[in-house]
């Protein structure tokens, strides 16, 4: 098997023209030493994960249990009632610390139309496509919200709005996230709000959005405000990054779109234009195809910097035949001379096209990183991504 994947790959100490997802497992693991070195202090610590589940089981089998999900990371652990949208357990985890031990904390959510507040009481019972859903899940992002937010007034009047909440855990930045937009008609004076408060009011962080002077929040707008925060000092997230991401095609030369997103706390590169490239004597459109994305990494600081990367497609990203869609692709970042550096890749990806699904209905592809960056550095890499095929060998799927 070894000696197949080899001809397939190429011979340790050459340059790879390209690797597929079951060439990554063995290059990862015996030929490293054949490639560029790569600063051990780009790979993620043992603090650098996250995870997300139920408290006690998933409620809707398990009816006893609370609509209790919890969030924790190598730094801190977030835990949200779904149904009340309460936090009953929050802050930073020490090595080993238990989440159920974390005092509670105030998350207050409103919406201010005319002058007149609506708070948020209580999200949407779990349904197929409403209540609380799961985006993302993997090593580097948990991504969640609850749908169907009832918004109430002190006088007992509901907002006709359609809201949801939305929670991006990173392993140490957090970013809670209010939606909202009007049903039956426009709003001239509006104020969105989200507030989270530690225990005994010791600390708070709040972010609002409002309607600009002279616009109006048009009926059926998604608008959003997103509080962002380091749980593990309980400071506001930034809302620039000071470093430096580029991201090139090799196939044309061109430059992709990359932005820093202080909502989403990452830098996010626009992939869907990108170029498949098929191993020698291979014809397109194929399954047996791969694409490249060279990324140029700086860090000017006179400190280390952790960069969060988000690389994207959407339903136009998908340019190949069977084996090439969004259920047949694999992702990997290597090194300049084309070896796999061992850092992992989180896959997130949907096929569905229902409308019920909403904001997050249709084909997309996510493929999610984190880096700690060294101070005063330049780093070069590759993020590929394999099809169903390279050079003949089939890929072991992720889905």
């Amino acid at each position: 098997m070894l000696d197949e994947l080899m001809n397939a790959f190429g011979k340790p100490g050459m340059r790879m023209a390209g690797i597929g997802r079951a060439g990554a497992v063995v290059f990862g693991l015996t030929v490293m030493s054949g490639g560029a070195q790569v600063s051990p202090q780009l790979m993620p610590r043992e603090t650098d994960s996250t995870s997300m589940w139920w408290a006690e089981g998933f409620p809707r089998f398990l009816p006893e249990a609370p609509w209790i999900r919890c969030i924790q990371t190598g730094t801190y652990a977030f835990v949200l009632d779904t149904e009340k949208l309460t936090v009953p357990h929050f802050g930073p985890l020490e090595d080993g610390g238990d989440w159920q031990a974390l005092e509670p904390a105030e998350l207050a959510v409103s919406v201010t139309v005319g002058g007149k507040t609506h708070r948020c009481v209580e999200g949407a019972e779990w349904g197929r496509f409403s209540g609380p859903r799961l985006v993302t899940s993997g090593r580097f992002q948990q991504r969640a919200d609850v749908t169907g937010l009832v918004l109430v007034a002190g006088d007992g009047g509901k907002l006709d709005a359609e809201a949801r909440f939305e929670t991006v855990a990173w392993p140490d930045r957090l970013a809670l996230v209010l939606a909202v937009r009007p049903k039956s008609e426009n709003w001239p004076d509006a104020t969105m709000a989200v507030s989270l408060t530690s225990a005994m009011g010791a600390l708070s962080l709040s972010k609002q959005w409002q309607v600009p002077d002279g616009e109006t929040w048009g009926k059926g707008e998604w608008k959003q405000v997103a509080l962002t925060m380091n749980p593990a000092n309980f400071e506001a997230g930034e809302t620039a990054s000071p470093l430096v991401v580029s991201a090139v095609d090799p196939a044309k030369g061109s430059r992709w779109s990359v932005r820093y997103d202080p909502d989403m706390m990452c830098h996010r590169i626009d992939i869907s234009g990108a170029t498949p490239i098929a191993p020698p004597g291979g014809k397109l459109p194929s399954n047996d195809a791969m694409e490249r994305i060279k990324l140029v990494l700086e860090n000017p600081t006179s400190g280390e910097q952790v960069a969060r990367l988000m690389l994207e497609k959407d339903r136009g990203g998908f340019k190949g035949r069977l084996g090439s869609a969004i259920t047949g692709v694999s992702a990997c970042l290597r090194d300049s001379d084309g070896f796999p550096t061992g850092i992992p890749v989180q896959i997130s990806k949907n096929w569905h096209n229902r409308p019920e699904g909403g904001v997050y209905s249709g084909s997309w592809f996510k493929g999610i990183s984190q880096l700690r960056l060294p101070a005063n550095s330049k780093t070069e890499l590759e993020f590929v991504v394999t099809n169903g095929h390279w050079g003949g060998v089939g890929a072991a799927s992720h889905a």
